[in-house]
């Protein structure tokens, strides 16, 4: 009989070490979702934003800027090797 005393309550230990593992479980599968429906709603804001800059590349205003804004890249490279070479 002591045995199987003994044996019921490693049985029971088990049983309740199983239940806390299984609400572990449950806790992290939920941690999971949460943690997918960030990365989901993240991945649409991006999309969304490429969209928008896609748009704009594609605007005439882009178009008819980019010489303005290419001599201004060149300005900027200019006017950093002038510091450059006024620094030593």
């Amino acid at each position: 009989n002591q045995a199987i005393f003994e044996r019921d309550v490693k049985i029971s230990i088990i049983n309740q070490v199983m239940l806390e593992r299984d609400g572990q479980i449950a806790s992290l599968n939920q941690a999971i979702f949460e943690r997918d429906v960030k990365i989901s709603i993240i991945n649409q804001v991006m999309s969304e934003r490429d969209g928008q800059i896609n748009a704009i590349m594609d605007s005439l205003s882009w178009k008819l800027t980019s010489p303005l804004r290419w001599i201004w890249g060149r300005l900027r490279v200019i006017r950093g090797k002038l510091r450059s070479f006024i620094d030593g």
